[in-house]
């Protein structure tokens, strides 16, 4: 009976890292929905216009600075999605793990009185000593 319940776990187990897998590896950096080739662009443009003599120096320097802003900004508000994914991830998995353990508790319990209740009743019955007398 011992080596039924250790396949169990070991079939959980496997189960469980086969789930979370997935949920406790490091998340790839995802871009940032084109955001970053926006911004590209608008430098580009402000030095078409700095060409074009449309800009000063100082106002494309402002310009810049706007948009670098802009840039640090998406960048820490992609960073902040991806820990809150990462936070919700791990949630599921600790989640998870305990349910998985809460029914693994509850099958091992349940065999082991099955087991008892089982050997109770394929237990032959013990005859009184007097019964094993022959008949008068």
């Amino acid at each position: 009976m011992m080596t039924l319940a250790l396949i169990f776990l070991a079939m959980v187990l496997a189960v469980v890292t086969i789930l979370l897998w997935p949920l406790l590896r490091q998340p790839k950096a995802v871009p940032t929905d084109g955001e970053a080739e926006i911004y590209r662009e608008q430098l580009a443009e402000v030095a078409r216009d700095v060409e074009n003599d449309m800009l000063t120096a100082a106002e494309a320097d402002v310009v810049r600075a706007e948009i670098f802003h802009r840039m640090l900004a998406a960048e820490k508000k992609h960073e902040e999605k991806k820990q809150e994914k990462k936070k919700i991830g791990n949630m599921f998995a600790a989640c998870l793990v305990l349910h998985l353990a809460k029914k693994l508790f509850a099958e091992c319990i349940c065999l082991t009185l099955s087991k008892g209740v089982m050997s109770l009743i394929h237990t032959p019955p013990v005859a009184p000593s007097h019964w094993s007398s022959p008949l008068p």
